[in-house]
């Protein structure tokens, strides 16, 4: 579909209701590999309306920096990277915020060791399980048994403090899914007997940090996800109103479990119901 095909419907004359949205990446703007072009089409229409985007990802493997730079080359406008948020910024931020800089060992990918290291946190590499003050969680697909082996010993020895980026058991993954950054966690509370504290989505502090950085009221803002127990849950912890798409890992029978606010097959849909005023 070419973008400007529906200005038929009247979307060049629409005043879109909300001034901001929090836009999960995984299953609403790509799967795995695949782009979304629907979901995509309907940003760059909010876009031409001056609806502030704002992407928020639970994925920690990518940095911000480089979300940034790959969604502005799918839309083909700049996205700053003071509109990209994701789990391994708000780790880092939120440990920053409130204990000051520590000495981390992330299970995870480059995205995470980025975020940790950009606040000035000191990354360990497990050698020594004593000096670990803090142990981060995140999606790692070159996980190790040794790796487990260090942050068990450092939570249940020596008493180090247990973060997780999130606990989403699958990411939406091309025509399926992968197991996500939950069933990580999910192992160390199994062996630690340790319940981590969880930063990403549902935690509403995102919407915390988002509410700071940028002047907009509650009721003009709008997430859009496609995950009832990440990305509606966070709206609703969050006091905002939320879309479930079904462009990820949700379907239609989800709808009634998690009441979102609205729900349609993609963005672009809602967009058009909302000039229909459906």
């Amino acid at each position: 579909m070419d973008l400007y095909r529906i200005v038929n419907i009247g979307l060049e004359d629409m005043k879109f209701h909300y001034d901001l949205l929090i836009i999960d990446l995984d299953g609403v703007v790509w799967r795995g590999s695949k782009i979304i072009y629907d979901n995509v089409v309907a940003l760059k229409l909010l876009n031409d309306l001056n609806v502030k985007l704002i992407f928020a990802s639970n994925n920690s493997t990518i940095c911000r920096r480089d979300y940034a730079l790959k969604l502005s080359e799918i839309l083909g406008f700049k996205i700053p990277i003071t509109h990209v948020f994701n789990s391994g910024f708000l780790v880092s931020k939120w440990l920053l915020d409130k204990y000051g800089v520590k000495r981390v060992y992330p299970i995870g990918e480059h995205g995470l060791f980025e975020e940790l290291s950009s606040n000035g946190h000191i990354i360990v590499d497990g050698n020594i399980p004593s000096e670990i003050e803090v142990v981060v969680v995140g999606l790692d697909r070159n996980l190790t048994y040794k790796k487990l082996e260090i942050a068990h010993k450092a939570i249940t020895r020596y008493n180090a403090f247990f973060v997780a980026c999130n606990e989403d058991h699958i990411l939406p993954f091309d025509d399926w899914s992968i197991p996500g950054a939950g069933a990580i966690v999910a192992s160390l509370i199994k062996s630690t007997g340790v319940h981590p504290i969880v930063i990403g989505k549902p935690n509403p502090y995102l919407a915390e940090v988002i509410l700071e950085s940028f002047n907009i009221p509650k009721d003009k803002i709008l997430v859009v996800g496609d995950r009832c127990d990440m990305d509606i849950a966070f709206a609703r912890n969050a006091g905002l109103d939320c879309l479930l798409v079904l462009t990820g890992v949700s379907r239609i029978e989800d709808v009634e479990k998690c009441k979102p606010t609205y729900f349609a097959e993609d963005l672009l849909q809602f967009i058009k119901n909302m000039v229909n005023g459906l």
